[in-house]
């Protein structure tokens, strides 16, 4: 289910827009309980930066413990394959509000992010394996990220490639 967000803000100048459907209903979520939204923004550049540069300790605050070992075991096992990882993050396009979730203690909410990235995975004598490093692709993943009612600090629990 979509849940349709009546607001529009602008990100960091040349970052893109985080941005919703214009229109509201009133069986929504009351979004004032989601305030302060987070700087999806700056978190997306800050954990695609530390994954690509396999230094995700610098993101651990903003990562769940889960997320945090999921991607530790990937670059771990990138690693052991003797596998490298080139990843640019050209420019963050814009981000969406997708499903604002409000439990008693906790807020969780979807966040579509799309990306103009150059991604690829070289093998140990610099062969491609997947990807193209001179070509842009345009990513659309979504990011859940929670935090506890009352709290300000959101963290991402969960980054899936958008279908």
């Amino acid at each position: 289910m979509r849940m349709e967000w009546p607001f529009r803000f602008e990100a960091a100048p040349g970052a893109g827009n985080i941005s919703g459907p214009a229109s509201a209903t009133a069986a929504q979520t009351n979004l004032v309980a989601f305030h302060p939204l987070p700087d999806i923004h700056t978190i997306f550049e800050q954990v695609v930066s530390a994954y690509a540069d396999r230094q995700l300790q610098r993101v651990r605050n903003v990562l769940s413990p889960r997320l945090y070992s999921q991607l530790s075991l990937e670059i771990s096992e990138r690693e052991q394959a003797g596998h490298v990882l080139h990843s640019e993050l050209v420019k963050f396009v814009a981000a969406e509000l997708l499903e604002p979730e409000e439990q008693s203690k906790l807020r969780r909410i979807e966040m579509r992010c799309i990306s103009r990235m150059i991604v690829a995975l070289k093998d140990a004598d610099g062969r491609i394996l997947a990807g193209d490093p001179e070509h842009v692709r345009c990513l659309s993943e979504v990011w859940t990220l929670e935090r506890p009612a009352g709290s300000s600090g959101w963290v991402v629990t969960s980054i899936e490639e958008d279908e």
